[in-house]
């Protein structure tokens, strides 16, 4: 199954009576897998889990994980007394040394680890089974995004490779009045040829001819590459990106060969239209994985 590179996923919920946990799920292009994780303190111990995770389901991109715990207090909070004990004698001591330094506020108290309590004991209980079925639920609808955008992907590639096939057969209509029209060119050549070194000139101007008008074996490797690129894109499972991203070159490769070759003004336009479709399918493919 063909899947993009591109995508996002957010889940959110519950995790117990006083906190509600928000993943967030974004991936983009890049050539190999970048994991990136934003955890809050106290939840970093569950990031190669995740990873592991993670690396079951993606194989390419840049994805970047962040998790949001917020807590909800109650009118009767659970911070630690012995925490806000030592540190308000902490603060009195300070500021009989330092004067002038600023009381610490309320937010800067409740944002100093161990004032508040968190949820780290619970770490190997039910608020982290919750927390990592919220996370496989954003996974989940992370992988179904990929898939529905690398379906509709393959979609545009597969029209664009019926567009390069029937410039193909266009261009194999063409041949051979491109090979009678130059013919006649290098038979008024040659008839103008009267000096000793005749046979040398005509030899080179048959090479020439074979070289440049001959158009057949780069029309038979592009016809080649769209049986590939079809494959390719029908296979079952395993990323693709890569693979086609190599074929990609390959068409350009031909395609500029044909344009070179090209010995009739219908020709070259056919080139220069099929430079254009594969342009537009290297885009496509390089959100692929």
């Amino acid at each position: 199954m063909i899947h993009s590179m591109t995508a996002y996923a957010t889940t959110q919920g519950p995790l117990d009576a006083a906190n509600h946990a928000v993943w967030e799920i974004k991936s983009v292009n890049n050539r190999f897998l970048d994991l990136t994780f934003r955890l809050p303190e106290g939840w970093r111990q569950i990031e190669n889990e995740l990873r592991q995770q993670l690396a079951r389901r993606v194989v390419r991109g840049k994805v970047e994980v962040r998790l949001q715990v917020t807590t909800q207090f109650s009118a009767h909070p659970a911070w630690d007394e012995a925490a806000l004990t030592a540190l308000a004698n902490w603060q009195r001591q300070l500021r009989e040394r330092f004067p002038d330094a600023a009381p610490l506020s309320i937010g800067e108290i409740l944002r100093l680890p161990g004032i508040v309590p968190q949820n780290d004991a619970d770490a190997n209980g039910a608020v982290r089974q919750r927390l990592l079925e919220l996370f496989a639920q954003a996974l989940d609808q992370l992988c179904a995004h990929r898939q529905r955008e690398g379906e509709q992907l393959a979609a545009g590639l597969r029209e664009r490779a019926h567009q390069i096939a029937h410039l193909v057969d266009a261009a194999r209509q063409l041949a051979p009045e491109a090979q009678r029209r130059y013919t006649a060119q290098l038979q008024a050549a040659v008839a103008a040829i009267e000096t000793p070194d005749s046979a040398e000139r005509i030899r080179l101007e048959v090479a020439l001819f074979a070289q440049k008008v001959d158009i057949t074996e780069e029309l038979d490797r592009l016809a080649a590459h769209l049986v590939e690129l079809n494959h390719t894109l029908n296979k079952e499972q395993g990323p693709v990106g890569k693979r086609l991203d190599f074929l990609m070159q390959e068409f350009h490769r031909e395609a500029n060969t044909l344009a070179a070759k090209a010995a009739l003004p219908e020709l070259t336009k056919i080139a220069l239209e099929m430079k254009v479709v594969i342009e537009q399918m290297r885009e496509q493919v390089q959100n692929l994985e």
